[in-house]
């Protein structure tokens, strides 16, 4: 029998909550690959690697790292249009995934009581 809490099914729910999960990864894997990339065109420490990273896939942006080198220039616009787009659905997943939780746990309820 299928159950529906919130208008969410607990199945809808689990596709939520596998998505979430799998678009978590995809974040951090792109971050990984941001810091690898720009310690290896830009010769940027790692910390800075990573806060460049995160500055630029959030969008914040503050310039105060900018590639230099024509690889680097490169990767970067090819790793924000794909990173940003990963960002934002991972954003929007958060909230998805909070109401999915809450679906699954009041099955978990139902089925212990």
């Amino acid at each position: 029998m299928k159950r529906k809490f919130n208008s969410l099914s607990v199945e809808e729910a689990k596709v939520i909550r596998n998505r979430f999960i799998a678009i978590s990864i995809a974040t951090v894997v792109t971050l990984i690959i941001g810091v690898v990339m720009m310690r290896y065109l830009e010769g940027l420490q790692t910390i800075d690697a990573l806060y460049f990273s995160v500055v630029s896939l959030t969008t914040v942006g503050y310039g105060d790292f900018t590639p230099e080198t024509t690889g680097g220039k490169i990767f970067v616009m090819a790793y924000l249009l794909v990173g940003i787009a990963i960002v934002a659905s991972l954003l929007n997943n958060i909230l998805q995934n909070a109401m999915a939780k809450r679906v699954l746990k009041e099955d978990e309820k139902v089925k212990h009581d």
